[in-house]
């Protein structure tokens, strides 16, 4: 736990945007991309795909995307339940939304994490250095999910003979310079970050600590890492669906997605990188690149895009909103926040037969956050 001076320590410290020079860079880096995209379509063709927008698909896509951030919650909510942070889900749903928001508008995913796990910390009464732990934990547990499902993809992909396709990739200027402004911009921002001066950090002791604690508890709990792993293929399948939706919104004629189904797992990692803003730009670029290359008219691919990032801005703006509606009401009543869960205190004496049938008991509620057994010199 932390005291509210440390909480506000812990706000100011890594609740700071990052500079300003990788921002910007980012945002030249989607304009650029953007720019040679539109070059390359009709941008009349395009403003009819959005006219033309099938509302049924549309409205399945932002359910699915809804699924998504479900999922999300739940496997950081299992994280969370390794060392007892967890308060009840709908608190977890409410600060993944949140931290969506972070990492759309602001901070990027690794800036958006710490942001969120702070918040957590300060609204929660928690230990920065754990929450933390617990969400680089269920980012790599993310990741093994995407490994898997993006196998299984490539599989399917290999099944359906997609790849022969390949033959009809041109590497023309517009190609290359797409692809190497993406390879670009991720070494100058591996750059800017190694020689950017570090500010003086109080908790990378224990923040080191918390990630090895978070591993020993996983290592206790093999059932969480492999549900969290299922939960993360299920995700990764969801939002390919996503994908698929939006393709088919925007689309004059139904698409067939058995042969380009492998696609959309890549072109999410790749939006994914911080090397854009909000992954605009490299989202349409490799929609472009790679749906064209399955006899997906250019415009159908980017409008598809575009209509992913723009779901994604309206869960990111339910997030904000959730976010300032909560600080405002935190502002409003700073003596008296909500009840953050029950601590017990059991003081025993010679109950070594009964003590383990009642901590079971009280283990059982949700907003349970700490049990304290107090021996009394039991014989």
């Amino acid at each position: 736990m932390v005291s509210d001076k440390e909480s506000a320590d812990i706000m100011g410290t890594h609740l700071n945007p990052p500079s300003w020079g990788p921002r910007v860079l980012c945002v030249l880096v989607s304009l650029i991309a953007l720019g040679l995209v539109f070059s390359r379509i009709d941008l009349r063709a395009l403003a009819k795909s959005f006219i033309a927008v099938h509302a049924t698909w549309l409205a399945l896509a932002l359910g699915l995307l809804a699924i998504v951030f479900l999922l999300l919650t739940w496997r950081w909510h299992l994280l969370l339940s390794l060392g007892g942070n967890a308060l009840h889900a709908g608190t977890t749903f409410r600060i993944v939304l949140i931290g969506h928001c972070f990492n759309l508008f602001f901070f990027g995913a690794a800036g958006g994490d710490v942001a969120k796990s702070a918040l957590y910390t300060r609204w929660y009464r928690d230990q920065f250095s754990t929450i933390w732990a617990k969400t680089v934990l269920d980012r790599l547990i993310g990741l093994a999910g995407f490994a898997s499902f993006l196998a299984i993809a490539v599989w399917f992909g290999w099944q359906a003979d997609a790849f022969s396709e390949f033959g009809r990739l041109r590497w023309n200027a517009p190609t290359q310079t797409i692809i190497g402004g993406a390879i670009l911009g991720i070494a100058i921002l591996v750059t800017l970050m190694i020689c950017r001066r570090r500010r003086p950090e109080s908790l990378p002791a224990s923040m080191i600590s918390a990630i090895f604690t978070g591993m020993r508890e996983l290592a206790r709990a093999p059932g969480i890492a492999l549900a969290g792993i299922g939960i993360s293929i299920l995700g990764h399948a969801t939002m390919a669906g996503v994908t698929a939706c939006c393709l088919q919104a925007v689309s004059p004629s139904p698409i067939s997605i058995h042969q380009i189904w492998w696609t959309f797992p890549i072109i999410s990692i790749l939006s994914g990188l911080p090397i854009s803003a909000a992954g605009t730009g490299v989202r349409e670029g490799s929609s472009f690149l790679l749906l064209t290359l399955y006899d997906v008219d250019g415009e159908t691919a980017v409008a598809s895009s575009l209509l992913t990032l723009g779901l994604f801005l309206i869960w990111a703006g339910i997030g904000g909103w959730i976010w300032w509606q909560e600080t405002r009401r935190r502002a409003k009543c700073p003596f008296n926040p909500d009840p953050q869960g029950i601590s017990v205190v059991i003081p025993t004496l010679n109950e070594a037969s009964a003590l383990p049938e009642t901590l079971e008991t009280i283990g059982q509620s949700p907003e349970m956050r700490e049990v304290i057994v107090a021996d009394g010199g039991s014989t």
